[in-house]
């Protein structure tokens, strides 16, 4: 089964923007992103051995973000009144999917 989220889907995604709502610190969720978005980069650089994906791919898969890492990764909420964040349902959303995509993977790399 190939996930249905992308290292690049990853790469382009944008969340709604929230001064009143919960939210988090955007740096926090930016760079959880960034590990995701290199940790299916990874995976896919498995399947399609092009020289692009082979030097983005890291030896091994040592150290790339899992399943379980982004599913227990704690974003601080801002309690800053007024000051901007990413929506937390929008975020916890769509990082549900990052984790169905991971879990794919390293549910195919087992079998």
């Amino acid at each position: 089964m190939t996930p249905t989220v992308t290292s690049r889907d990853v790469q382009l995604k944008s969340f709604k923007k929230t001064r009143l709502r919960p939210r988090y610190a955007v740096e926090d969720v930016e760079a959880t992103m960034e590990r995701a978005e290199q940790a299916l980069r990874s995976w896919e650089a498995r399947r399609e051995p092009t020289l692009l994906a082979s030097m983005s791919a890291t030896s091994g898969g040592a150290g790339i973000l899992t399943a379980d890492q982004l599913l227990n990764a704690v974003f601080d909420p801002l309690w800053m009144p007024l000051r901007a964040g990413y929506d937390q349902e929008d975020v916890d959303e769509y990082l549900d999917e990052v984790i169905d995509a991971l879990k794919a993977w390293e549910s195919e790399a087992s079998s």
